[in-house]
């Protein structure tokens, strides 16, 4: 859409381009019939001839332009253009989105309490008129000069429930879906309940309770894992308020407040600016009475932590009693090969252990920064609450292969284990199993033989390939056009040298997965897509215990096909068999 700053719609003047996202522009303008400023959205072109979607847009935003709750920003007109682009006039608020206080950082806790109170108060509203955002998230939430909070496209938000397989929508719009949306399953006001949680705990924490790397591990974060405890982020939230942000996300929707009245009687400060009132522990789903409070103070300390003890998924792991990080391993070698044979190391060594029973692995990524840190072990481990850490070094010498390795108690500081390993290249699949059967016995892991059979049989015996296949992930992990280039080939060298090396036909999936994905996108999904998913599924057949060839699978699933179900179904595969797997 071209830059309409000067032309005319109707008798609005448009002047300023205030943003743009995956649902339309907005633009100031002056209403020259009545002469004030106004905010007007043009809706993408492709609305103009979707007659169902935009006769149910037009019939949900008049039921709510007639909500006027000063909370809720005022509709007065929708009409189409000349050329029939549908379009929004809105109210114009001069202030900032809650998505640009957020880039600052976490917010004051007053602040934090007054904008969910008020979000809260522009829901309950809507929902006493059965209206359903669908979309709340910090570009949705206009904070004015004066504090006053404006929930904004409640209309769009039906269209976007539909379109969540927009390329342009989903990103912003999936990490504040509530799990039951994810799951294309009813939605009711407790799903605005869930995104006015996540809402809360980024202002609280400064950081998403769902974050991930991608698409696929925030779209699994979502649906199974518990978030980290907002109080370890934000040490001044108090202990005793976490059940309220507690039960804002359940996964469960019988769980959460059962709509926004109910959540405003706990927040909603009374005219005096008494305190807010603690919600029983389960309350009837009857909307709560509103009742007087006891203090300002206590409104400033409704800021709670996100802890859902109660409530974890079927395939979440269980809570473990060891925690192991594998710092990466060092290359006594100069040259990109070396390291990359180092990393390689690293990543083997992840992958065997990972897949232990009551053992909690930390992510390679986190073990890369706490290397670089410079901290000592001690300090490392108490950060990271680690029982054990795993350091070594690799050193080349033409055919000669010289791997030390120990496992360090973090509490008493001391080796529970160490070895150094003198071979040839050829024995590398011999050492990477001794090292995780070491590692296995020396924290007395109980595992069971088919386990222990499955782990030792290497994913390829063919040298030659597995080199090539190092050299793949160490390029994937670089994550440009050029390096994923370099990936691919390499992953497709090593599968014709091992034809049934299910671990290189992953990395094959994955390579063209990127390619197209949202970031990269340099290639067209028809092109691309059709053999990441023939690379998966041989992966798959290959090794159906490789949790590594379901998640390319699964990832292929969620982009291409938009499978949300066999997606999820092959995510939890991966988990099952890999609890600690990414």
């Amino acid at each position: 859409m071209n830059d309409l700053n000067g032309k005319q719609i109707s008798h609005y003047l448009l002047q300023e381009k205030l943003g743009q996202g995956g649902m339309g522009i907005v633009y100031k303008a002056i209403d020259q019939r009545l002469g004030r400023n106004v905010a007007i959205k043009l809706l993408p072109d492709d609305f103009a001839n979707d007659t169902v979607h935009t006769e149910r847009f037009i019939n949900e935003a008049k039921v709510t332009s007639a909500l006027d709750h000063p909370n809720i920003c005022t509709v007065h007109e929708i009409d189409r253009t000349e050329q029939g682009q549908l379009f929004i006039v809105m109210s114009c608020y001069t202030g900032e989105s809650l998505a640009q206080k957020l880039r600052r950082g976490k917010l004051p806790l007053e602040e934090a309490v007054d904008i969910v109170t008020q979000i809260a108060a522009g829901l309950a509203a809507a929902h006493r008129k059965d209206i359903v955002h669908r979309d709340i998230k910090p570009g949705n939430i206009f904070i004015t000069e004066d504090g006053l909070v404006k929930l904004l496209d409640f209309g769009i938000a039906k269209i976007i429930d539909s379109e969540l397989t927009r390329p342009d929508t989903m990103i912003g719009t999936m990490i504040y879906c509530a799990p039951e949306q994810l799951r294309k399953e009813a939605v009711d006001a407790r799903t605005d309940i869930w995104a006015t949680g996540v809402l809360f705990y980024q202002m609280l924490t400064g950081e998403h309770p769902f974050s991930g790397d991608n698409i696929q591990v925030t779209f699994y974060s979502i649906l199974n894992e518990t978030p980290r405890p907002a109080r370890e982020l934000n040490p001044d939230i108090p202990e005793k308020l976490e059940q309220v942000l507690d039960r804002l996300l359940q996964k469960d929707p019988d769980e959460r407040y059962q709509d926004a009245g109910a959540l405003s009687a706990a927040l909603e400060p009374t005219a005096d600016h008494s305190p807010v009132k603690m919600p029983p522990e389960r309350e009837p789903r009857s909307r709560l009475r509103s009742i007087r409070y006891l203090s300002l103070f206590a409104a400033v300390l409704l800021l709670v932590a996100l802890l859902i003890p109660g409530l974890i998924d079927r395939c979440t792991p269980r809570p473990r009693t060891l925690r192991v990080m594998v710092l990466p391993f060092e290359s006594l070698n100069n040259g990109e090969e070396n390291a990359i044979f180092a990393e390689g190391m690293t990543e083997e060594v992840i992958n065997h252990i990972s897949q232990l029973p009551g053992l909690e692995v930390i992510s390679k990524t986190t073990s890369q920064y706490y290397r670089n840190s410079g901290m000592p072990v001690d300090q490392i481990g108490k950060e990271l609450k680690l029982t054990n850490l795993v350091r070594g070094s690799v050193q080349k010498s033409g055919d000669r292969l010289r791997i030390s390795v120990n496992l360090v108690d973090i509490q008493r500081q001391t080796n529970l284990w160490a070895e150094s390993y003198d071979r040839q290249m050829e024995d590398i699949f011999d050492i990477q199993n001794e090292i995780a059967e070491n590692i296995t016995d020396s924290l007395q892991i109980n595992m069971k033989m088919p386990l222990r059979e499955r782990l030792q049989r290497p994913p390829t015996t063919n040298l030659e390939a597995y080199n090539l296949y190092i050299k793949g992930r160490y390029n994937w992990n670089k994550r440009t056009p050029a390096s994923l280039q370099l990936a691919l080939d390499f992953f497709r060298e090593a599968t014709e040298k091992d034809t049934a090396y299910a671990l290189a036909y992953s990395g094959v999936a994955d390579a063209l997965s990127l390619f197209t994905s949202l970031e990269y996108g340099v290639v067209p999904a028809h092109i691309t897509m059709p053999a990441a998913q023939q690379a998966a599924q041989r992966a798959v057949a290959l090794d159906p215990y490789l949790p590594q060839a379901h998640t390319s699978l699964a990832n292929v699933l969620l982009v291409y096909e938009w499978n949300w179900p066999a997606a999820e179904k092959e995510f939890l595969r991966a988990i099952e068999l890999d609890p600690n797997y990414p």
